[in-house]
């Protein structure tokens, strides 16, 4: 399976998803603990504002929150359409994060990169990095 075919599958999926995720207890669960270990182990933003993070397969926004939160400037990607609708409507427009599926605006440099749940559904993450 190409690379191509596999994100096709995957922003599928997760487009499916997108609406029940945050409700899902499992999820919500895991999340928790998820971002409890993001907040304990992210430094503080450097610059408050103007350092920029990127929170690489953002789903519904839960990581980047915590990266505003940090005190970051954050973009979240992710490659579903509907998880990036759903960040929106969790995070509500906030200061400083910029939500895309464009894979390509987010190449590049950053220094920091959250990537909560993404490296496990690919077989080869040598084409994410």
């Amino acid at each position: 399976m190409t690379t191509h075919q596999q994100d096709a599958n995957l922003r599928r999926y997760f487009d499916q998803q997108a609406a029940r995720y945050g409700r899902d207890p499992l999820t919500r669960w895991l999340g928790r603990h998820e971002m409890a270990a993001l907040a304990e182990l992210a430094p503080p933003a450097p610059e408050p504002g103007v350092t920029p993070a990127l929170d690489f397969g953002c789903g519904t926004g839960r990581a980047s929150d915590v990266l505003l939160r940090c005190g970051y400037r954050v973009t979240g990607y992710d490659l579903s359409e509907a998880m990036v609708a759903q960040a929106r409507r969790n995070l509500e427009a906030k200061p400083g994060l910029v939500l895309t599926t464009d894979r390509e605006s987010v190449a590049g440099p950053w220094p920091l990169v959250a990537a909560m749940g993404v490296l496990d559904y690919h077989a080869d993450t040598a084409s994410l990095w």
